[in-house]
């Protein structure tokens, strides 16, 4: 290995792919074996499905070398020809949408219905997850094989057959990891590379011994569980500073690598999760992504597609201290700015050097895909909602920018908390009568969100506790990875890791914190006339025709993001009105001991769903954007970034565990040293404060402007989506304006 830079081979090869390849670029082979195992295994239970069929497809499916590969790892894809797509139809009509596949399993959420995939029905991995990755690496996959054969042997002497065949299942599915790690050994001496093929060697075999061993087995694993089984994947790879961190030290110590050698690995793996991408943003674009889409490549053509994959770096550990360490300073120079995967969640404790902290601000200024967390904020937070200290030291991020526990926890439910849906209801049913005080309203919106959890819960509980029902007897590969499912012979969707999550999601806080702070002031003055509900009804449902005096007063009143407590302290009300009302239900339940609270706010940013919300007492017309995320509303943060920050930092207090903060600066701006010494003390300040959150886009508006006439000159211009950066020129119309709409600082 020598020295390698960021303009690498690998690194252009891996723009050009970003860049350049084609829209509808497809995962074909992937498809056609896939219905070929699916005709080898009709008839089985769905766990020798899963089992028999994955090791069909892993006999079969490439494994292409490149030369300059260290890690290897591939996805084949091609633009079809006419028979091929005619193919490929066929088979998008023979295997079942994901709306057909929820009556399998309901844990799909309703954005993800029309996600599509085309894959059989007994791969049913809907990804949104993170492994055990210490655990994959301490027994490796010949090890989690034997355990699983022994459970199988155990279950079939004690006549619990549907328990055997779970195990046996996954024994097939870590044998297919095995026989694909074997090919690439072989494929990897025909192609001279022969220290990356007594890798594959060595981890088909037995567990990881060296650094790039554990960088292999992972990334061999997660190449086939995002590119082959899964759709939307949006997965977590984990601490990886931390559990690998051991394999480098002894290397190190054992004089077999160097520290330049282990940043070409992780900049070789930074390069195989952006390969492994198809083209286009689901969150920005408005296309039907099981169409042939002129802009995006979709979750059918590629499971992956826009997919982002998290890596947490930094932060403390279980006994509260900060883990950072020379692999974590290696994972960070490594980033390349204008690659879009993966996400680095960088977990800030306040004791990094000066040296790290700065090495990681300098990616963040320069649009890389970095978000920065308030470690202890999160720590508490998760506390706050059942988890003992170790567990919430142990957090994690994945896709949608949720926040989770590392292992022995699987996230069952998802809800989202709609004040400002729940507030137009409301004001549409009320009469004046009705509404007395603040109290009323935050009182209605308690009793729909008790209702709503509730509702959620008990339906799954009751859906799992039936005999033969959706999870019952099925088999998911990330089962074979977690700690648990194997040793008990049922899948994790059953209940059988020692606690569940709820993610709890509050949905336009933005907006909705100005709607209610206008109502406050109009229906509950403290001084001047009040304006009677009917008025505040009929200018909603006018959308302010005829009313625009209305309108120009509601937008006069103060807002969220310009540092006033008046305002924020109707944040701080939200969300501990979500987080008691979700604890309450759980406590209703009798589940305080099984299910833990993650507490966040809206985290995509979701250009379609605000045009669906009639206008809104903040002056908002019908469907105009409301706020992104935990953000303030577009241009109504006037006040400037710290006063914003303020607003944010009230607002995101110790019962938010994640949530997403749009931060845009001029790039004059954060220049130089002088605009990193910025940056850093602004963000230091701001987290002292409380701030849970930050992620940001650095660019000028000019900029972004002339990228809009002269695309082909701004191939790589990177700017912030929600966590992950993407290229600008990309996006749709819409999804620029909204970009070129955010406050500019």
């Amino acid at each position: 290995m020598k020295m390698d830079s960021h303009n690498s081979p690998r690194v252009r090869e891996t723009l050009d792919s970003l860049r350049n390849k084609p829209i509808k670029s497809t995962t074909f082979q992937r498809i056609c074996l896939s219905a070929e195992a699916d005709n080898q295994v009709k008839g089985m239970q769905q766990p020798l499905q899963l089992g028999f069929g994955l090791k069909y497809i892993m006999e079969r499916v490439s494994v292409p070398v490149k030369p300059h590969d260290l890690i290897v790892g591939r996805m084949e894809e091609k633009e079809l020809n006419n028979k091929e797509t005619e193919i490929f139809k066929f088979l998008m009509k023979r295997f079942p949408s994901v709306r057909e596949q929820r009556e399998f399993s309901p844990n799909v959420s309703h954005g993800q219905i029309e996600l599509g995939g085309c894959r059989p029905l007994w791969m049913r991995d809907y990804g949104h997850t993170v492994f055990d990755w210490k655990r994959l690496l301490d027994l490796g996959l010949n090890g989690l094989r034997i355990i699983a054969i022994e459970k199988a042997e155990e279950n079939k002497l004690q006549g619990e057959t549907e328990k055997a065949d779970f195990c046996k299942g996954a024994a097939m599915v870590y044998e297919a990891f095995q026989i694909y790690a074997e090919r690439y050994g072989v494929a990897c001496r025909a192609a001279g590379i022969e220290k990356t093929a007594e890798a594959c060697e060595n981890i088909s075999r037995k567990p990881p011994a060296t650094f790039q061993e554990a960088i292999q087995l992972i990334w061999l694993v997660s190449v086939v569980f995002c590119g082959i089984t899964t759709v939307n994947p949006s997965f977590c790879l984990g601490r990886m500073d931390s559990y690998l961190f051991p394999f480098y030290k002894l290397d190190i110590q054992n004089e077999t690598i160097t520290r330049e050698m282990a940043g070409e690995l992780v900049q070789d793996l930074y390069c195989k999760l952006n390969l492994m991408a198809g083209r286009g943003d689901h969150l920005l674009s408005n296309s039907n992504f099981l169409d042939d889409s002129e802009t995006d490549t979709g979750w059918t053509r590629n499971l992956n597609y826009d997919s982002p994959e998290y890596i947490i770096l930094g932060g403390r550990n279980s006994e509260g201290i900060s883990i950072a360490n020379e692999l974590t300073h290696i994972m960070v120079e490594k980033i390349a700015p204008r690659f879009e995967n993966s996400v680095i969640v960088f977990r800030y404790t306040g004791e990094e050097s000066d040296i790290l902290w700065e090495k990681v601000l300098d990616k963040m200024r320069n649009n890389a895909s970095v978000i920065l967390y308030n470690d202890q904020r999160v720590i508490s937070a998760l506390m706050a909602g059942g988890a003992s200290y170790e567990m919430a030291a142990n957090h994690i991020f994945f896709g949608c920018n949720w926040c989770t526990f590392e292992k022995n926890v699987v996230y069952n439910w998802t809800k989202q908390f709609k004040p400002l849906h729940i507030l137009g209801r409301l004001i549409s049913e009320s009469q004046d009568y009705e509404l007395t005080c603040m109290e009323n309203i935050y009182d209605k919106m308690r009793i729909t969100l008790y209702e709503d959890i509730k509702h959620d819960i008990e339906s799954i509980l009751k859906r799992r506790n039936k005999k033969g029902g959706h999870w019952e007897n099925l088999l998911l590969v990330e089962d074979c990875f977690m700690d648990g499912p194997v040793e008990k012979g049922l899948c994790n969707r059953y209940g059988v890791t020692e606690y569940e999550s709820l993610i709890l999601s509050t949905v336009y806080i933005g907006s909705a914190i100005d709607s209610l702070y206008a109502l406050k002031q109009l229906l509950f003055p403290r001084d001047g006339d009040k304006v009677p509900l009917g008025v505040v009804k009929s200018a909603l449902k006018s959308n302010y025709q005829g009313y625009n005096f209305l309108q120009k007063k509601m937008l006069e009143f103060g807002k969220y993001g310009q540092d006033i407590e008046e305002v924020d302290k109707i944040g701080n009300i939200l969300v501990d009105l979500a987080f008691d009302t979700a604890m309450q239900v759980i406590k209703d339940l009798g589940m305080e001991d099984k299910i833990l609270l993650v507490n966040s706010l809206q985290t995509d940013v979701d250009y379609c769903l605000a045009s669906q919300i009639g206008a809104t007492p903040d002056g908002r017309l019908a469907e105009e954007p409301a706020s992104q995320n935990g953000s303030p509303v577009d241009g109504l943060a006037k006040n400037g970034v710290t006063a914003m920050l303020n607003s944010i930092a009230r607002v995101s207090h110790q019962k938010v565990a994640s949530g997403g903060y749009n931060l845009k600066f001029q790039s004059s701006l954060l220049k130089g040293d002088s605009g990193l010494m910025v940056l850093k003390n602004l963000l230091k300040v701001y987290f002292r404060n409380g701030g849970v959150q930050a992620q940001l886009s650095v660019t000028d508006n000019k900029e972004l402007r002339d990228a809009q006439k002269h695309p082909e000159q701004y191939q790589d211009l990177m700017v912030r989506i929600t966590g992950y950066s993407a290229c600008f020129v990309d996006m749709t119309a819409e999804a620029q304006e909204a970009i070129i709409h955010r406050d500019l600082f």
